[in-house]
């Protein structure tokens, strides 16, 4: 978790006056930059689908406004999410996953599991095809609630006036907060190309521990994907994500009045680079890249410069009991049928007959 501590001075006297806290947000192992929802392939029957995934992001930029600069410590964010679940004739899909990761710091790493992850989907087309899918995360990684300030910043403000802001580089494995979550694809094929436009939404639902409602996440973009290379596919992106404000509410030292300050806004413009590999008719991998080109913020914030990640699905068809029953009933029809005796020549001596 990132988070600013402000404090207002008079010229250059150093008398204590109110705390303003600017926090900046989140960067979570629990959300990390997820490659584009994808359209699922129909299913004829039931399946089991298994997933791995691994990313691995660099929060190494401090930005304020729009000037950037590279950041003092670098933190590096490892996350390893499995992902079970089924999916039905008709589009109907159901998914957990569950996050394990790391986060690494020049003082140290810290590792454990992620916020836990529940979806549905459902999908619509075959050709042009659409998919919805909306999802409740709940707060099951470890939330660092106490601060762990490491650099400072002065400004001179307008009115003579200084400005002193402290800020962290810590990112917690978990957002400390209930949200709900939804995202919707669009698939329209053109030509040998498929396009796919998508966007996301993240809703926190409560406060962290510590006070925090952090700021609505949201996503919008498109993709290309080329034409079957043999098994290959190559996809290219790009799209514009942004953070809402988080607000935070303090108790202000001269007055002692609670204030809630609404802090962290940030928005970012990035492309992104991905490779498929269809391994099997049930197995799939992927391989991608995302680089952030544009970045804009409130107040001082560290935010990360991309990502990679990698990762593979298994889709295994579920036997279905209504047809090893259907089998059963047949034979046990074929097993109870009684034997009928062809009629007999009664012109023939009973002895003289042969076998029915």
């Amino acid at each position: 978790m990132t988070r600013t501590v402000a404090v207002l001075v008079a010229g250059c006297g150093l008398p204590a006056v109110a705390f303003a806290h600017h926090g900046t947000g989140t960067t979570q192992v629990s959300a990390p930059s997820l490659p584009p929802p994808l359209v699922e392939d129909a299913s004829e029957g039931v399946a089991a689908q298994v997933g791995l995934r691994y990313d691995l992001a660099r929060i190494d930029r401090r930005i304020q406004d729009d000037q950037i600069d590279p950041a003092d410590e670098p933190v590096s964010l490892h996350r390893a999410t499995l992902t079970g679940g089924l999916a039905w004739p008709g589009q109907r899909s159901v998914a957990l996953s569950m996050p394990l990761g790391a986060v690494q710091r020049v003082d140290g790493t810290q590792a454990g599991p992620g916020d836990l992850s529940l979806w549905v989907g459902q999908g619509l087309g075959q050709t042009v095809r659409f998919r919805v899918e909306g999802g409740l995360t709940a707060p099951t990684g470890r939330y660092d609630r106490d601060a762990a300030l490491s650099g400072v910043d002065m400004q001179g403000l307008d009115d003579g006036q200084f400005l002193i802001a402290t800020y962290d580089t810590r990112t917690s494995l978990g957002a400390g907060s209930w949200s709900a979550q939804a995202r919707s694809v669009l698939q329209v094929p053109v030509g040998p190309v498929g396009l796919r436009g998508y966007g996301t939404v993240s809703q926190p639902l409560n406060r962290t521990p510590d006070g925090y409602r952090w700021g609505r996440d949201g996503t919008v973009g498109a993709t290309v994907t080329s034409p079957a290379l043999g098994p290959l596919t190559a996809e290219l992106g790009a799209d514009r994500r942004w953070h809402q404000t988080d607000r935070f509410a303090f108790v202000d030292t001269d007055t002692g009045e609670p204030i809630e300050r609404p802090v962290g806004r940030r928005v970012g413009t990035g492309l992104s680079a991905a490779v498929g590999l269809q391994v099997s008719a049930r197995a799939r991998c992927r391989i991608d890249g995302y680089r952030l080109v544009g970045q804009e913020a409130d107040g001082i914030q560290l935010i990360g410069s991309g990502g990679l990640g990698a990762g593979c699905q298994l889709s295994l068809p579920m036997p279905t009991r209504r047809a090893e029953t259907q089998v059963a009933d047949v034979d046990e029809v074929e097993a109870e049928a009684p034997e009928i005796d062809e009629p007999q020549d009664p012109s023939i001596p009973a002895g003289l007959q042969g076998p029915p």
